[in-house]
């Protein structure tokens, strides 16, 4: 059986124009809690991801791989992860509610070493509407019950992690 850490972060708008400041501070969090998985919020681009993954790289040369960036409406989800543990097997998205503000992303991995999919797991990251106020707090119920909605379509036994800014 495999012992797997993860660790969700909101990296506020990444990579703008201060990545390159921030990415030291990253690592000194990271460093410590030794990570296979790190799931982010609020990434922007994909050129945003290439950054963070090198950054990353920085910590533990040549132990971490990123997945593809899906550019939703808003800000997005990234995940890193380490290859000698993890095979990445697939990643979708959808909008939970209908005003499309930002994507549920879910992630497929599976722990190396293992051939079968009762293994696999999914990671879901999302970012739930933000500020106070009663239109957004009704804002995110709408987003939550979509999330849990679509959730609910999956086989039991199903193994799934939530993660991510709820808000």
């Amino acid at each position: 059986a495999h012992a797997l850490r993860l660790i969700n972060h909101n990296i506020l708008n990444y990579p703008g124009t201060t990545c390159t400041t921030r990415d030291p501070n990253y690592r000194v969090i990271y460093s410590p809690l030794a990570p296979d998985i790190v799931v982010t919020q609020e990434m922007t681009s994909q050129a945003g991801c290439t950054e963070f993954l090198g950054s990353m790289n920085v910590m533990n040369p040549g132990e971490w791989a990123g997945v593809p960036f899906v550019d939703g409406n808003d800000t997005d989800s990234g995940v890193f992860y380490k290859p000698a543990k993890l095979q990445f097997i697939n990643q979708w998205s959808f909008y939970p509610s209908p005003t499309n503000l930002r994507l549920v992303h879910l992630y497929r991995f599976r722990p190396v070493g293992y051939t079968t999919n009762a293994a696999d797991f999914i990671v879901i990251a999302v970012h739930l509407k933000a500020s106070s106020g009663s239109t957004n707090v009704a804002a995110r119920a709408v987003e939550a019950t979509g999330i849990r909605d679509s959730l609910a379509s999956y086989p039991a036994g199903t193994h799934m992690m939530i993660m991510g800014d709820f808000n």
